[in-house]
């Protein structure tokens, strides 16, 4: 309050909705003034629920201030002694974050990722994130980021960015992903003109990139090299026909041995016994066996497309026994190629599951561990690209990932060696 004499005074004072303002009061303005309520200028009387959401919130929100390491406790991950200090001391502190991760197949790069996207994500420092990578990977990513770390990201195609309701895709999805063949027009030289420094780093990097490539990898006979590489058994009738290899082998299950998450179902029912023994005799190589199974409730959707194939098939087998003019053998070869494509379809969507063998030492039981196959390339391809990325299958090791896996082997005490 301000006074003016004794016959006025200026009043500010703060309105319901937050803002500031002012008046002049007279004397002959007492008459419409009253005290509403009268007591302390805080009170307490908020709702108690509501605080404590919003508390539990501001806490969330802080969470990193006393817990260095939150996105390892939040994630399903369990990092390996190599990913701590390359994501929490050489890359983390870095600001602006500028970083190249460059590591082995197999080492666990896209781990280090998500701990770092989830702690800037903590910090309040990444908001809007996009990951360019080859196409075969995206679905990968997807899927890693998701169920480890519940990183909701979007793949870009052309249908969303065509259906985007406001015009641009980007801005409707802070989580993108985006297949990394977008960006090849960036190694063309007539892209420097634009005189863009992330560009042309990107530009750089995909040229040395697609240089260091091999021959066999540029010819994308990819799928023969991995059956070449990797015996497939499909559809064994017993444990026999499943020869013994020390070669890595995809044993596909049949269809009457589905996959469930029940324990016990025919699926691992069917796999312990080719895994336990070849015919009579107890399997020797039992470490180079996983299996291809299908799923229950995608078998019967595949069942009633192969049988509406077949019915097809029949009608067509029989034209002449059934009268059938050429309008009529049109549609019905139609309606077979199109009953065959949905079929072809079907399959990699019902064999989806990947059944693993794990026994994490001598003594104890083995057990299997079912992975979920995504993807679009075939079905082995996708089983070698799994495996591989989740380390159940390694084909080499770096010197690092050696030497740590012999530091698990009670060889040594102290500095004496302990002979067995």
């Amino acid at each position: 309050m301000i006074w003016h004499g004794s016959e006025a005074l200026t009043l500010v004072y703060r309105s319901p909705d937050g803002r500031i303002a002012d008046e002049i009061l007279y004397r002959h303005d007492e008459a419409r003034l009253e005290i509403v309520e009268q007591g302390r200028p805080w009170s307490f009387d908020a709702d108690g629920a509501l605080f404590r959401l919003v508390a539990e919130a501001r806490r969330i929100r802080l969470a990193h201030l006393f817990d260095p390491v939150l996105a390892v406790h939040t994630s399903l991950v369990e990092p390996l002694p190599h990913q701590i200090p390359a994501v929490y001391e050489a890359m983390l502190p870095r600001q602006p974050l500028r970083f190249l991760l460059a590591d082995d197949p197999g080492a666990g790069k896209t781990i280090m990722a998500g701990l770092l996207m989830k702690e800037l994500i903590a910090r309040g420092d990444l908001k809007r994130c996009l990951i360019v990578c080859p196409g075969n990977l995206v679905e990968q990513w997807q899927d890693e980021l998701y169920h480890r770390f519940h990183l909701p990201f979007e793949i870009m195609t052309n249908d969303k960015l065509e259906a985007a309701r406001t015009g641009n895709w980007f801005q409707e999805n802070d989580l993108a992903i985006v297949r990394r063949r977008l960006f090849e027009p960036l190694a063309r030289p007539d892209a420097f003109k634009q005189r863009d420094v992330t560009a042309r780093a990107f530009a750089d990097l995909y040229r040395a990139q697609a240089a260091e490539f091999p021959a066999e990898c540029k010819t994308g006979d990819y799928e023969k090299r991995i059956q070449a590489a990797y015996p497939i058994h499909p559809l064994p009738r017993s444990n026999a026909d499943v020869p013994e290899d020390s070669k890595v082998g995809l044993v596909v299950l049949s269809a009457e041995h589905p996959y469930t998450k029940e324990p016990g179902n025919a699926a691992e029912v069917s796999a312990q016994a080719i895994l336990e023994s070849r015919g009579n005799t107890p399997r020797l190589y039992r470490n180079t066996l996983v299996f291809l199974a299908a799923d229950k409730v995608r078998l019967q959707d595949l069942d009633e497309e192969l049988r509406r194939f077949r019915a097809w098939e029949s009608i067509l087998a029989e034209k002449e026994t059934l009268n059938l003019d050429p309008h009529q053998v049109r549609q019905a070869e139609t309606q077979k190629q199109a009953a065959d494509g949905t079929v072809t379809a079907r399959l990699p969507e019902t064999y989806q599951w990947l059944l693993v063998p794990e026994q994490t030492n001598p003594q104890a039981p083995m057990r299997w561990q079912a992975v979920r196959l995504s993807g679009s390339d075939a079905l082995a391809v996708r089983a070698s690209k799994k495996l591989k990325n989740d380390e159940m299958l390694i084909t080499s090791f770096a010197a690092s990932r050696l030497r740590m896996e012999l530091d698990r082997v009670p060889l040594w005490r102290g500095d004496r060696w302990m002979p067995r």
